[in-house]
């Protein structure tokens, strides 16, 4: 198969399994807004060469044999929307810089999988803090303090990690978050506030049982 770039080799399904793994599927640029999947969770990432295989393409680097095109050191998943940028603008985003982007985005994963608790760590395992947390559910989900609510995910904070897609985060809870009055009423009170860098996810929680819809939440909303 060719391309504007010249001719492709196929990456081995191997290399292909280890990338996303290493990845956790997402793309490599930090703070990417763009999907990295659709709603039906296919992903949409793609692979990229950091240096291009054919001479045609951006960053190429002659000193490098072909045979080494597709080894994972080479190799990284970017989003459609920043692949095109890359690409577009190679004296940008130069083989050096992507190599330091995808050295720091295999830390960043490292440390989210450590902080959502998915590095098996003796007895609890990825598998067995999924299954507690299945079975606490299924055994409380008709309890209606949202205090126990609170109070779990306080001590188990891997659970809020889908809200800041996966990346390492610091949890707050109960935060302050505005709407006194000038005489010192009402006020709002946030359940959890997770932050990743500049980026922030306010989270309130409410009880299996609250009905969701209905009247005007805390009254000005």
């Amino acid at each position: 198969m060719t391309s504007d770039f010249g001719p492709r080799r196929t990456i081995p399904s191997t290399v292909l399994k280890r990338l996303y793994a290493d990845f956790a599927g997402m793309c490599v640029m930090p703070d990417c807004a763009y999907p990295s999947e659709l709603e039906d969770g296919t992903p949409i990432v793609q692979v990229a060469h950091i240096s291009a295989p054919s001479r045609l393409g951006p960053r190429h680097d002659p000193e490098r044999p072909l045979s080494e095109s597709n080894d994972l050191p080479n190799l990284i998943l970017v989003c459609p929307t920043h692949h095109r940028m890359m690409d577009a603008l190679p004296s940008e985003y130069s083989a050096e810089k992507l190599g330091l982007l995808r050295e720091r985005h295999l830390n960043r994963v490292a440390r989210i999988l450590a902080s959502a608790g998915r590095l098996a760590v003796g007895p609890a395992s990825a598998a067995s803090k999924i299954q507690q947390a299945l079975q606490t559910w299924e055994r409380e989900r008709l309890n209606s303090r949202e205090e126990y609510w609170h109070q779990l995910f306080t001590a188990r904070p891997e659970l809020l990690a889908p809200t800041v897609h996966f990346r390492a985060f610091a949890l707050k809870s109960k935060c302050y978050v505005g709407g006194k009055t000038i005489d010192n009423g009402d006020g709002n009170v946030l359940d959890f506030l997770a932050q990743h860098d500049g980026d922030v996810a306010l989270i309130e929680i409410k009880a299996p049982t609250a009905p969701l819809l209905g009247a005007k939440y805390r009254k000005n909303v």
